[in-house]
C-alpha cells in the first residue's frame, strides 16, 4: 500500500537566545500551518518529503454544499450491464441519470482516459498519452486536483493501480491517495477517509474488472462475476457513504475503456463504449443524456462543487 498523510503534529524548537533570530526563521519555514510533510509507504517503507507550501492553498472557511464520489470501474464495457445483474449500479441508473451513449477517450487506455476524466480535456491536450507509470513524468496539466488545491477542497484518491499516482504525487491538492489491490481494501479505505474527513472530492478506482479481461477475456463469465462482486461491494459502500455526512451527496459511477478479446486501446465500439452514471444529483437543464465522452466528467464535477475556474 502506497499512503500520503498529512503531518498535523507541531514541531518544537529550542534554541538558545544567541540564535534566536535564526531560530524564528527556521519556525516559519517549517511550521505546519505553512508546509505539509508527505509520508509516503510503498512495501513497508516509509519515506518523507517536503510538499509546496500551503500559503499557495487558500483558507477553507466553508466546504462545498455537496459532496462528489467518482467511482471508476476499469475496464467495465457498457455492454456487460446487460450481461450481469447488478443491483446497485441498477439502482443508480433508475435514481438517477444515464447516459444513453457514453464513450471514453482515445487511446483507450486507462492513464490516458483517467487523466481526461480529472482534466476535462483529451490526451491530445493533457500531454499522458503511455499508460505506464513513469516517476519522472511532472503532469502539469490543470485538473481537478488543482482546483482542491486552489479552493482548500479537502480531496483524494483510493485506487488499485500504481500508474494513478502520475497524477496525484506533484498535486499537493490531493490530501490523501492510497493504492491497494483489491476492490474490497480500496473500498475500506476510501470509507475511513470519508467518514475521517469528509471530503469534498474523492475518485475511487477498481481494477478487477480490466484484469480478469486481459487474463481470461472480455465477456468471459469470471469477468462478469468480478464485475458483480464490485457490485455488491458498491451496495455495502453507499450507505457507508450517506451516512458519513448530513451534506447532499453525488456520486458519478463510469469506466476508462471496454475492451475486446483480451486487450484493449482501441477506437472500437467495443473498446469505446462505456457506463456514465450520476446519482444524487441533478444537471441544470439536462434530464437526459443521449450522448457523451469521458472529458465531459470533469467539467460537470466542478458544476456539482460550484467551483468555477
Amino acid at each position: 500500500m502506497r499512503v500520503k498523510e498529512v503531518n498535523s503534529g507541531r514541531r518544537r524548537v529550542f534554541l538558545i537566545a544567541s540564535v534566536f533570530a535564526c531560530a524564528i526563521a527556521v519556525f516559519a519555514l517549517f511550521r505546519p500551518e505553512d508546509a505539509l510533510v508527505r509520508v509516503q509507504r510503498w512495501n513497508g517503507d516509509a519515506a518523507r518529503r517536503e510538499a509546496p507550501a500551503r500559503s499557495q492553498v487558500s483558507v477553507r472557511s466553508e466546504a462545498p454544499a455537496r459532496r462528489v464520489i467518482l467511482i471508476s470501474i476499469d475496464g467495465f464495457a457498457a455492454r456487460l450491464l446487460e450481461r450481469a445483474e447488478l443491483p446497485a449500479i441498477r439502482r443508480l441508473m433508475a435514481e438517477g441519470v444515464a447516459a444513453e451513449r457514453a464513450v471514453t477517450v482515445l487511446p483507450s487506455k486507462t492513464l490516458p482516459a483517467h487523466a481526461s476524466m480529472l482534466s476535462g480535456v483529451p490526451p491530445s491536450e493533457h500531454g499522458i498519452t503511455s499508460n505506464q507509470y513513469d516517476p519522472q513524468l511532472k503532469w502539469e496539466q490543470r485538473n481537478l486536483y488543482t482546483l482542491c488545491r486552489e479552493h482548500a477542497l479537502r480531496c483524494g484518491l483510493f485506487g488499485a493501480k500504481d500508474k494513478l499516482l502520475v497524477l496525484v504525487e506533484n498535486e499537493p491538492g490531493c490530501e490523501q491517495y492510497e493504492i491497494h489491490e483489491s476492490a474490497a481494501d480500496v473500498f475500506k479505505a476510501a470509507a475511513a477517509y470519508i467518514k475521517d474527513r469528509d471530503p469534498d472530492f474523492v475518485m475511487i478506482h477498481l481494477a478487477e474488472v480490466d484484469l480478469v479481461g486481459h487474463d481470461i477475456g472480455w465477456d468471459s463469465p469470471k469477468q462478469v462475476r468480478a464485475l458483480k462482486k464490485i457490485d455488491r461491494l458498491l451496495g455495502k459502500f453507499l450507505p457507508r457513504l450517506q451516512a458519513a455526512s448530513e451534506r447532499p451527496l453525488a456520486v458519478i459511477l463510469t469506466a476508462d475503456h471496454g475492451g475486446h478479446g483480451k486487450n484493449h486501446g482501441t477506437d472500437s465500439p467495443e473498446d469505446m463504449r462505456i457506463p456514465w452514471i450520476l446519482w444524487g444529483a441533478k444537471l441544470a437543464g439536462r434530464t437526459k443524456i443521449e450522448q457523451f465522452s469521458l472529458a465531459e466528467t470533469a467539467p460537470i464535477i466542478r458544476e456539482l462543487l460550484e467551483v468555477v475556474e
